[in-house]
């Protein structure tokens, strides 16, 4: 902090040198140079604030009337006006500076700008047999009036453009604008402005519902406002599929395993923060754009909810009575007790005419209402639907809501195929037979859609929740309409980055879930040939059966994969007459001397240090055992057997029975092996290590079943202190035995690996790291917190396009552990054997080869929204370009619109379209690389394409 106190302390004097400015102020007006005038007035923001008098100040600033003046007393600067100076405005065709004779004047007339509000007299043209009206002199000179008839206030568009960005961006309040606006006026409080807060108010809803109407090419219809139809206002998404738009010709003739690429992906939702007081009423404070944009028409949707208001209990799912019962409370002196909407999930778009107003609750005649609305504006053949109760609420859409809806929105259930889905945080609350049927990971066409969209776009709109609760419904209706406008136009050019990382990522994921697929298949296919053909036939025959009767990703009542241990007879071979009785001293000494190595550190009481007395006691007479037997099976060794690890020598002080050197072939150099033992030997120690890795990984995973099982029932039923204590116990016993397999299976391993070599057995038989200790469906949090601090490394680095690529735990990053479908696990196993345990194995087979699909889909997906995207800025600037103008005469020749307005019409035109042509041009030479990339990747064999 003492560093900056000089620089501080410089910036302060300057401040302060600036109140006075002594040199300047007090002498000849340096512009004028007139001996009798006198340098005292100040305009705060011209730059450098020169000093000049009054009547250099009032010809400098004709046609900057609303900047801040103020006038030296004597003593200081204190603030003043233009109009005290005598500056006079003219509204009208006269150039600055010029006065219309036969004009009237207003004397007081109250500007709104972005530096303050400012009060001067005001001159308006009478010139002409028919001078324009008043409230038009002042929208041409760039002020929009408070009221058509006699105005005496208004706002510049400046403020007005500064407020709507302001209100969009960081929701700000017209009240806090106008009160800040009200402070840089005079800050005192002594001399305030005329309050204008009103009719601010006013102006900023006809300024949105102005902006709406001409960005929607109202202006340029000869019908004019009044033939805008429903809807029309609402800013479209490019991606989404839309006939004679964006959808190539013949795409109702496509494959039927291909028209998921034009599915439209709908997600409905409620919001309970949107709440709206009893204030003023429609006939009173009318929506000027209710039905045109993204609100739902008033009118029916009114006549609809009155005739069909019945309530409807929530109470066949889990937790979802008292969810309803928690949206109806509090709903006294409210007129609303929230908003439905239905937007494109896969962009979260808001939809043309799908938000709705909630009376009481998601009841759903509204929810029906607003999906009929928003999904019946295009003519497609299929529809996904994400909604957190889709499971309940699908079951009387068709036969017993869809009947009653309005004809003009009723959608057909013979040509339209909808599926139904819920978002993938919200599936984990629903009951387990709603988890396969409506999880978007296991249905085809989805991608890696989340459906969780509309939850992002609720916390958007909620920064507007506390102006908009106080609204009329009118004014709130428009309000909103202009936030959603706002967020689709942003998402719309965000488009550019969004769709290129989505599809980046996606081609770094995807060929990894796919040859994980793919030798999972081989895996499964080299120990059960067959096997997963049935279980494809299986998956697409529930697929194709709308997802009913009992799921295959369904595990409860069939037993879960364990595999056997093989006998070591099996595999060890007898050669040269040698018993096996090596071996098993061999197996047992390893046993103990672990057993003994553990206890070792423990041993701190007498009855400890007695117990590892007798173990090592014991394990010595194994050794001893083992070294009689070495003796004659392996000769040459003994002479170079040191006396500390030969304990059958009394001469020497041994070692510590767990620290002495057996001297088994795998411990004798490969060069040296052929001199120093039988090859039979090495044989049949590398067979025992095979057998004994076998046994450790059938171990290893016996216990990750178990601890699963315990990770899950303490997270559904353990709580308080000493239960979770007790189950912790549990699970850390557990977790020693999970650790003690790894170390047997790895210690195996590497022995093995020293005697055989690598070979093809390192295909079934790998390397275990800590991060394949993971159980079936087991998410593990050293998994996420190794990506986040990955992910973290690279945002550092910078390097990476995925270096923002997101954090997650779902399912369809989740990677399984090579552990449960390795092959060669269980040699010899057959078919019948594998199919009668193999519900797990099932299970996951079926989700990595989900994962695998839903990764491809996305890539074709992506690829089809860019070229949608492509398409409908072309069709935007085709139509901007080739809009239909406004009649310029009528049937006996008489102009209806002046040059003037023509001329606007067509540079309206004309920048739109070419807007339109730079978005397609830049998001087209954006794209290109990753396309290319894209188009490679489709190009190879397909997941989706195979065949049971």
């Amino acid at each position: 902090m003492s560093s900056w106190r000089p620089l501080l302390d410089s910036c302060l004097d300057e401040l302060l040198r600036a109140e006075g400015r002594g040199s300047e102020r007090d002498k000849s007006c340096p512009r004028c140079q007139k001996p009798d005038t006198t340098a005292c007035v100040r305009c705060m923001d011209c730059f450098g604030g020169e000093i000049l008098c009054a009547d250099c100040i009032v010809v400098e600033h004709r046609t900057s009337p609303f900047h801040c003046i103020e006038r030296w007393t004597g003593y200081s600067f204190q603030r003043s006006s233009l109009g005290s100076l005598g500056l006079t405005v003219q509204v009208g065709p006269h150039p600055p500076g010029r006065t219309c004779t036969s004009g009237s004047r207003v004397e007081k007339f109250t500007i709104i700008h972005t530096n303050g509000i400012h009060t001067f007299p005001l001159h308006f043209c009478s010139c002409g047999p028919s001078p324009p009206d008043r409230y038009i002199q002042l929208l041409r000179t760039g002020i929009y009036p408070a009221t058509p008839l006699e105005p005496a206030s208004g706002a510049t568009f400046s403020v007005l453009r500064l407020f709507h960005r302001l209100s969009l961006h960081g929701k700000l309040t017209g009240y806090d604008f106008m009160r800040t606006l009200e402070l840089l006026t005079d800050n005192t409080g002594l001399r305030p402005p005329p309050a204008r807060t009103q009719a601010f108010m006013l102006i900023i809803r006809l300024w949105r519902a102005l902006l709406m109407m001409k960005r929607g090419g109202r202006g340029h219809d000869p019908k004019g406002i009044g033939g805008t139809a429903q809807g029309e206002l609402a800013v479209k998404c490019p991606t989404c599929p839309r006939p004679l738009v964006n959808l190539p010709e013949g795409f109702r003739s496509v494959a039927p395993s291909d028209r998921w690429l034009y599915r439209l992906h709908l997600a409905m939702d409620a919001n309970f923060r949107l709440k709206n007081r009893l204030r003023s009423s429609i006939r009173k404070d009318p929506g000027l754009l209710t039905g045109l944009a993204y609100f739902v028409d008033d009118e029916m949707y009114s006549k609809h909810i009155l005739k069909y208001c019945f309530p409807v209990l929530i109470c066949t799912c889990a937790g979802f009575e008292a969810l309803a019962k928690a949206n109806t409370r509090n709903s006294k002196g409210l007129r609303s007790t929230g908003v439905g909407a239905c937007i494109c999930s896969r962009h979260s778009f808001w939809r043309g005419q799908s938000l709705g107003d909630l009376q009481k609750g998601e009841r759903y005649c509204n929810m029906d209402f607003i999906y009929c609305s928003g999904a019946a504006e295009e003519e497609v053949e299929e529809i996904q639907l994400t909604y957190d109760v889709a499971c309940q609420w699908k079951k009387k859409l068709w036969d017993v809501c869809m009947p009653k809806m309005p004809e003009s929105i009723r959608i057909p259930r013979e040509k339209i195929r909808v599926s139904y889905g819920v978002p993938k945080f919200h599936l984990v609350v629903h009951e387990k037979p709603c988890h396969a049927p409506h999880s978007l990971a296991f249905t085809q066409g989805n991608g890696e859609t989340d459906g969780e969209g509309i939850e992002r776009n609720w916390g958007e709109t909620n920064g507007a929740a506390a102006s908009t609760k106080e609204m009329g419904p009118g004014s709130r209706h428009d309000t909103l309409d202009d936030h959603c406008g706002h967020s689709n136009w942003t998402k719309t050019v965000g488009l550019n980055s969004l769709l290129r990382r989505r599809l980046e990522f996606a081609l770094d994921e995807a060929p990894e879930h796919i040859d994980m697929y793919q030798e999972f298949t081989a895996s499964i296919k080299a120990q059960a040939k067959g096997q997963t053909e049935q279980w494809r036939k299986l998956v697409m025959a529930w697929e194709v059966g709308d997802k009913a009767g009992k799921s295959p990703y369904d595990t409860e009542g069939e037993g879960m994969l364990y595999p056997v241990p093989v006998p070591l007879h099996s595999l060890m071979p007898i050669c040269g007459g040698l018993e096996v009785t090596m071996a098993t001293v061999t197996r047992r000494f390893e046993e103990e001397e672990r057993k003994v190595a553990l206890s070792a550190p423990k041993a701190k009481t007498d009855n400890q240090k007695s117990a590892l007395l007798e173990s090592r006691n014991a394990l010595l007479r194994q050794i001893q055992l083992f070294r009689q037997n070495q003796e004659v099976q392996m000769p040459r060794v003994s002479p170079i057997i040191s006396p500390a690890n030969n304990p059958s020598s009394s001469d020497h002080q041994t070692l510590p029975p767990e620290k002495i050197e057996l001297y088994l072939p795998s411990s004798i150099p490969r060069i040296d092996r052929n001199e120093y033992c039988d090859t039979a030997l090495a044989e049949m120690e590398a067979a025992l290590r095979y057998a004994a890795a076998l046994d450790s990984l059938s171990e290893l995973r016996r216990q990750l079943q178990i601890r699963t099982y315990l990770y899950r029932f303490k997270n559904h039923n353990i709580t308080g202190q000493n239960p979770s204590t007790r189950a912790q116990k549990m699970l850390d016993t557990v977790q020693a035995r999970v650790d003690s397999a790894a170390t047997e299976y790895r210690a195996a391993r590497k022995t093995y690996l020293s005697l055989k070599g690598p070979g093809d057995w390192e295909v079934w038989l790998r390397v275990l790291v800590d991060e394949d200790i993971v159980g079936l469906g087991e998410r593990m949090l050293t998994m996420i917190e190794r990506e986040e601090e990955e992910a973290l490394r690279r945002r550092i680095r910078g390097a990476g396009r995925n270096a923002d690529a997101p954090i997650t735990s779902g399912e369809s990053r989740r990677h399984m552990s090579w552990l449960w479908y390795t092959r060669g696990l269980v040699p010899g196993e057959d078919a019948m054997l594998i199919s009668r345990r193999s519900a797990g194995i099932r299970v996951e087979w079926l989700k990595a080869r989900a994962r695998a699909q839903r990764w491809e889909e996305e890539i074709r997906l992506l690829r089809e929204e860019m070229r949608r995207v492509l398409e409908s800025f072309s069709w935007e600037a085709l139509r901007w370009s080739n809009h239909t103008e406004r009649l310029e005469s009528d049937e006996h020749g008489d102009a209806l619109i002046s040059e003037e307005l023509r001329e606007g019409l067509m540079a309206y035109s004309a920048e739109h379209a070419d807007m339109y042509r730079c978005l397609q041009a830049a998001f087209e030479a954006a794209w290109a690389a990753v396309r290319t990339e894209a188009d490679v990747f489709l190009s190879r064999a397909s997941v989706l394409d195979e065949e049971p």
